[in-house]
């Protein structure tokens, strides 16, 4: 079963590589993505905007805390990303909350907090 952390890693991959299937599977069906777009065919047209205005870089993972049953984590990390509208480097302190889910880790919601500091 593929880690909350590793899980957070391969969406640079899969934006770099366009792959919006994937970015959409990691999400859990409870997750606000699902609920908002419905769909991967309405999903994919989201995100070919979104390839459009950023692009993510790197992240660093600082902490992953498990629930006591096991069924929820949280990944506490830095993304760096590329603002492709300002070509500046924007920096997301950011926390992603997992769910178990058909025995697949999937992203149930996230919060990013953005810092404009280079170099973090």
């Amino acid at each position: 079963m593929t880690k909350p952390d590793n899980i957070l890693q391969h969406t640079i991959e899969y934006f770099k590589n366009k792959d919006s299937s994937n970015i959409y599977d990691i999400y859990s069906k409870d997750s606000q993505i699902h609920k908002y777009v419905g769909n991967k065919k309405i999903y994919s047209e989201h995100f070919n905007n979104l390839v459009k205005l950023f692009m993510p870089l790197s992240l660093k993972i600082y902490k992953i805390t498990y629930n006591n049953d096991s069924n929820r984590a949280e990944v506490l990390f830095l993304e760096k990303v590329q603002d492709l509208v300002e070509n500046k480097e924007v920096n997301y302190y950011s926390k992603a909350f997992f769910i178990l889910e058909d025995e697949k880790w999937k992203i149930l919601e996230e919060t990013r907090e953005s810092s404009l500091n280079k170099g973090l």
